[in-house]
């Protein structure tokens, strides 16, 4: 009975949702930001063919492909979607639906882990979990409202805790945080390893081996089930951790409140992400139920304390002041991958309110509880007032403007659309037209040469993307998209392709017989062979005079054959290291260079026939000035001396 009348207060909750959202419309129409890079992921991947890993989509960053997961295309939902007949089908608002439904069911789960089976704890404890700030905030990450799965957590921890039976549960909540959202996954392990870390407190060591080899199993099968899916080997995302942290007062003051009112509290530009104000309710019920937790949860508090350190990261604001700062180094390097780790306090604030609701329970008398519980829930849905609105106005409608009619009509009669500079690159309105127009191309079945993603596949970089956007001629059926002004004087029917046209001023849709016909500059004159000649005029990309200026420098040749033999110095990192260079002839296979710093070396490559274009790239090129070069370019990795065309 109680998680029946649990799941009727989450159906309440999850009916506030708009219902054109749940059904596909609303924000789904032109989505924005993380929900535009969710319906890519979750669209293009039924769009695609069955292939191994499983969740490998082939059309998306071609031809390395990218993981539905590292789209937060929740590889769970999106699997569903693509056995069902006629897609591909949108079942990300089903998704929000069921987050807020199961929301109170799966916290009246959690407090009968504490041995509370009453029915009016279970219906105060779910009336306040499906009102919580954290979860009403969230709706901008989809994938990230799953917070049922914390819950569910937390439920299994308090069974084994205590002695009762969980690891089937356990186990459940692992695989389902794995193919829903890692950061789910991550708090749902961190909580299961209050079990064993208690048996070792309590110096049980049968119990300790027991629950240990189960956690082990239950995890490495999960993390077995991932490879299969392709989960890992991507390159690292972008560093936030100490940006993306939570405020120290973020759960105690009051923010966006309907009854305080109160402006988010953000000292780092990202603290957005640590939002976690508890809300009035909860707050009253937490601080009269303040009492000494028995012993069997010593573990699971230290658990707690971590998630709580992790959260605050290493930089640890109080409002806008600065209490602690122990640098990024090596904390980045080792948390780097929980970079939004203000995510990281919601089990907190969930077992914050199980215990307090848990207590008052066996505390006070019924009737003392009733009343209590009934000005906490409506005082805590007073308070969330304006998130709701919020969350509402913000599923309703579109949040980004359509691409134009025409672009979208180009892309009928194409096969692949790439993006300049790529869309991981920018941000802001160029994104969400990026993104538009990929989800345009994505129902068309035409592939996208780039989307923004948690972590982007080995070897992407955006000068890389750039160079080859600017430098090479259009495949078949390509369109490009140029975003930034700075890339429309490159623009060049000699690299390109003759017959290349374009659309618009800026953005600008290119294309064969597209639009106004590009202009073709006159390539520089060939040297005369035997000759050392000097080299920039056959410049592209990346160069600042003789010196590489990024990850990517490129060399234009008009034509080909022979031998091109080059004069060139590395820089490495340090003082008396070596350079690699990777270097690649037209769409030949990469040739590695290892210069030993700032030594002369002589490197010969073969030329083909035709134009040829040579790309060098080098990962992590150095500041010139704490190498002692001067201001010679923004980052280095060699120098170009001198070059010679031999027969």
């Amino acid at each position: 009975m109680a998680y029946l009348l649990a799941l009727l207060i989450g159906l309440s909750c999850a009916l506030q949702l708009p219902w054109v959202m749940v059904q596909g419309g609303g924000w789904w129409l032109a989505p924005g930001g993380d929900v535009a890079q969710s319906m890519l992921g979750h669209l293009a991947f039924q769009a695609d063919g069955w292939r191994f890993p499983l969740f490998r989509i082939a059309s998306l960053m071609p031809p390395q492909g990218v993981n539905a997961l590292l789209l937060d295309a929740n590889p769970l939902v999106s699997l569903l979607a693509k056995l069902l007949p006629g897609g591909p089908h949108n079942l990300l608002g089903w998704w929000l639906f069921a987050c807020f439904a199961a929301q109170p069911v799966a916290a009246a789960y959690a407090l009968r882990g504490m041995g509370e089976r009453r029915i009016f704890p279970a219906l105060a404890v779910a009336a306040l979990a499906a009102a919580m700030p954290s979860l009403w905030f969230r709706p901008m990450h989809p994938n990230l409202c799953g917070h049922f799965v914390v819950l569910l957590a937390l439920g299994a921890t308090l069974r084994l805790l205590r002695g009762q039976p969980g690891w089937g549960m356990a186990v459940a909540v692992l695989l389902l945080g794995a193919f829903t959202h890692p950061y789910l996954l991550a708090m749902a392990a961190a909580l299961l390893c209050a079990v064993p870390m208690q048996a070792a407190i309590a110096r049980d060591w049968p119990g300790l081996r027991r629950a240990g080899l189960a956690l082990a199993l239950a995890l490495g099968g999960t993390a077995g089930l991932m490879a299969l899916a392709g989960f890992f080997g991507a390159a690292a995302g972008d560093r936030g951790f100490g940006r993306f942290s939570m405020n120290l007062l973020s759960p105690l003051l009051p923010q966006l409140s309907g009854l305080f009112g109160g402006a988010m509290l953000d000292a780092t530009g990202g603290q957005y992400e640590g939002f976690n104000y508890l809300g009035a309710g909860v707050l009253v019920v937490v601080a009269l139920a303040w009492h000494r937790p028995p012993r069997w949860m010593a573990a699971l508090l230290v658990v707690l304390l971590g998630l709580t350190l992790l959260a605050l990261s290493s930089r640890i604001y109080a409002g806008p002041v600065l209490l602690l700062d122990l640098g990024l180094k090596p904390w980045e390097d080792i948390f780097g991958a929980f970079r939004a780790s203000g995510r990281l306090f919601w089990p907190v604030g969930y077992a914050a309110l199980i215990l307090a609701i848990a207590a008052l329970a066996a505390r006070l008398r019924p009737m003392a509880f009733g009343t209590l519980c009934m000005l906490a829930i409506g005082l805590q849905w007073l308070d969330t007032a304006p998130l709701r609105a919020r969350a509402h106005a913000m599923m309703a409608s579109p949040a980004a403007a359509p691409p134009p009619p025409s672009f979208a009509e180009a892309l009928t009669a194409a096969t692949r659309l790439t993006f300049l500079p790529a869309a991981p690159c920018i941000m802001g309105a160029e994104r969400d037209l990026a993104q538009s127009l990929a989800l345009v191309a994505v129902r068309l079945g035409i592939a996208v040469s780039s989307v923004p993603a948690a972590r982007m596949p080995a070897g992407f970089g955006c000068e890389a993307a750039a160079s080859d956007a600017v430098e090479t001629p259009l495949r078949p059926g390509e369109l490009r998209l140029v975003l930034e002004h700075a890339f429309i004087s490159r623009l060049d029917a000699r690299l390109l392709g003759a017959g290349v046209g374009c659309l618009g001023a800026l953005p600008r849709l290119c294309g064969e017989g597209l639009g106004t016909p590009l202009p073709a500059s006159q390539p520089p004159a060939m040297p005369i062979r035997g000759e050392s000649v000097d080299p920039r005029p056959f410049q592209a990309h990346g160069w600042a005079g003789a010196w590489n200026a990024g990850p990517r420098s490129t060399l234009l040749l008009p034509a080909g054959g022979g031998t091109l033999e080059l004069r060139l110095r590395g820089v490495a990192l340090n003082p008396g290291g070596t350079r690699v260079v990777s270097v690649r002839v037209n769409d030949g296979p990469a040739s590695e260079w290892r210069l030993v710093d700032m030594a002369e070396a002589t490197q010969r490559i073969l030329l083909p026939q035709g134009p040829v274009r040579i790309t060098f790239d080098v990962p992590r090129p150095v500041d010139p000035q704490r190498r002692g070069l001067g201001r010679v370019a923004h980052r280095v990795g060699m120098q170009l001396m001198s070059a010679r065309l031999l027969d």
